[in-house]
């Protein structure tokens, strides 16, 4: 939406690329190619670190659009580079409290791994023990 006011027809476009993208990758996943096989992960690896510095480039630009750009603020201030640049420190202070401040996972999630885990080892080690229990027997 960003490019709206530059050039309005790209929503409508990016919109009609999606469809026929999908169109073609369906038909290729289809007809093409075997099915992808799942495999499963830890976590998102490297893409976190550059998941984080595309959400300090977006404050900024996002900020930028919003002060430089618009006429909203000149009103109350001279010069949009002073609340650009105090609009942008504030949002960077606030997004990097919630980073440490915040934990990864929930209490609850936590929880719910860890009970699963422990299922698990039960379940397992119930099957060594029978698998043992009619070694012995036979």
């Amino acid at each position: 939406m960003v490019f709206g006011a530059a050039f309005p027809l790209a929503p409508l476009l990016g919109f009609i690329n999606n469809l026929l993208e999908m169109r073609i990758d369906k038909y290729k996943l289809v007809y093409l190619a075997k099915w992808p096989i799942p495999h499963s992960a830890d976590s998102i690896g490297i893409w976190k670190f550059f998941i984080e510095i595309l959400i300090y480039i977006s404050i900024v630009t996002n900020v930028a659009y919003l002060t430089l750009t618009g006429w909203v603020f000149s009103k109350w201030v001279t010069t949009n580079l002073s609340i650009f640049a105090f609009v942008t420190l504030t949002c960077w202070t606030i997004k990097t409290f919630i980073y440490f401040v915040m934990p990864d996972m929930p209490k609850w999630l936590m929880t719910v791994l860890w009970w699963h885990e422990n299922i698990r080892n039960k379940i397992f080690r119930q099957n060594i023990n029978i698998e043992k229990d009619t070694e012995k027997k036979v």
